[in-house]
């Protein structure tokens, strides 16, 4: 069967033309599909084109690519994930695919799920948020606990002992025990310090760790945050006489762990706000996303290559965003933490706004694509369906934003 369906390619490569001039494209599109890379055969279709791409549904493109030397046995004739630039022409019979990443097929998981966000506000403790829907939600009396899904994991041969115990990390929203004297009619510093207090004289893990003010969520709650060396971060939210923990238990030895389930804790804090007690049924309908009125286009000097030293990074990793339908690729090691506007990436964990980020992506705000500068930020705007995405940073960024940028693709239906 498969050798039916190379004569096949081979077959229908020869019908066309020996040297194609390509027009303007119809149509042009950033797409990621998994497939093999084969050979172009003996015909010639155009100049650029090296290569055919069929994809595992068995759709035949043309391919060619700048970054890859698509011959290398590290891609040829294996099954990898592709990504770039689809194309289509009215005097070529196939669409025309510019790759510009390749990475190792994912593995074919049959019974997993597509993650998505999900809306949550609690009548009893007045307060919502937003979490992935692959972690699982609990509640005891005094608290709400989200469990992080556990990882995937070789089936342990019969009889056999595992190796180590799989311990999950987690997040937990509380009601402390604590009657707060200050409120919002006295002084900032004092109703730090009252805090403070508390937290000394009831979480003895706590005792001798820096802490920090910073204010969280939409609606900017004062907040005071614990940090440990095990991964864990404690935040303390004052409502009125009452105190809230909202906290990341890092348990699993994963670095990996860490870091994917590092980024929910922070894209949940962003989401956090109190509501009125008695009010909300557990999951809600997520709200429509806000309309941003478009800013001016700032004149700035166009820019055509990066200029000076730059950063790279050797591997990307994906981000999937439910609510905004898109996804696009990030440096592995690296946190994000998102918002109504866009999104903020950094080597730390950002978990509120007042978090230091090294690069930033910001919706709507250009009309014009391209490259631009300003001082010493950077800046990369494309529009993909529809949609206008503007990746800024320090300069020495350039390449590692166009790659963010490049990356983007649109996962609206229809």
């Amino acid at each position: 069967m498969k050798t039916y369906r190379i004569l096949l390619v081979c077959a229908l490569l020869l019908t066309a033309c020996s040297s194609t001039k390509l027009n303007e494209p119809l149509t042009r599109d950033y797409e990621t599909t998994v497939g093999e890379f084969k050979s172009l055969g003996s015909g010639k279709v155009a100049e650029i084109i090296t290569h055919i791409f069929e994809t595992e549904g068995g759709e035949i493109l043309y391919a060619y690519s700048d970054r890859y030397d698509l011959d290398s046995d590290d891609y040829f004739g294996l099954e990898v994930e592709a990504y770039g630039v689809l194309t289509t022409y009215e005097n070529l019979d196939k669409p025309l695919f510019e790759v510009k990443r390749i990475t190792d097929a994912p593995e074919k998981d049959e019974g997993s799920e597509e993650v998505t966000s999900v809306s949550y506000q609690d009548p009893d403790f007045g307060f919502s948020m937003s979490y992935p829907s692959n972690w699982t939600l609990s509640t005891t009396p005094n608290s709400v606990i989200l469990t992080a899904p556990a990882p995937a994991v070789e089936e342990e041969a019969e009889g056999s002992e595992l190796s180590e115990i799989r311990v999950l990390d987690s997040i937990v929203i509380a009601r402390t025990e604590a009657a707060l004297e200050k409120t919002t009619e006295d002084a900032q510093e004092d109703r730090v310090t009252e805090i403070r207090d508390f937290v000394a004289g009831e979480y003895l893990a706590l005792v001798g760790i820096e802490n920090e003010l910073t204010y969280i969520g939409p609606d900017r709650l004062l907040s005071v945050r614990y940090k440990t060396g095990d991964g864990d971060t404690y935040s303390f939210i004052p409502r009125g006489e009452e105190l809230f923990e909202l906290s990341y238990y890092h348990e699993s030895v994963s670095d990996e762990d860490r870091l994917t389930n590092g980024n929910v804790f922070s894209s949940l804090v962003s989401s956090f706000r109190f509501t009125p007690y008695g009010e909300g049924e557990g999951v809600v309908e997520a709200p429509e996303e806000p309309v941003k009125e478009e800013e001016p286009v700032k004149e700035e000097e166009p820019v055509a290559e990066p200029e000076g030293e730059q950063v790279s990074f050797p591997s990307y990793r994906e981000l999937t965003s439910a609510p905004f339908e898109f996804t696009m690729s990030y440096p592995s090691n690296w946190y994000y933490s998102g918002s109504n506007t866009g999104y903020v990436f950094g080597d730390e964990a950002i978990e509120d706004e007042n978090s230091p980020f090294i690069l930033k992506l910001e919706f709507n705000l250009r009309l014009v694509g391209g490259v631009t500068r300003s001082g010493d930020t950077v800046s990369i705007t494309v529009e993909v369906d529809g949609r206008s995405y503007t990746l800024s940073g320090p300069a020495e960024y350039q390449s590692v934003l166009q790659t963010m940028a490049d990356s983007i693709t649109s996962t609206k239906e229809g």
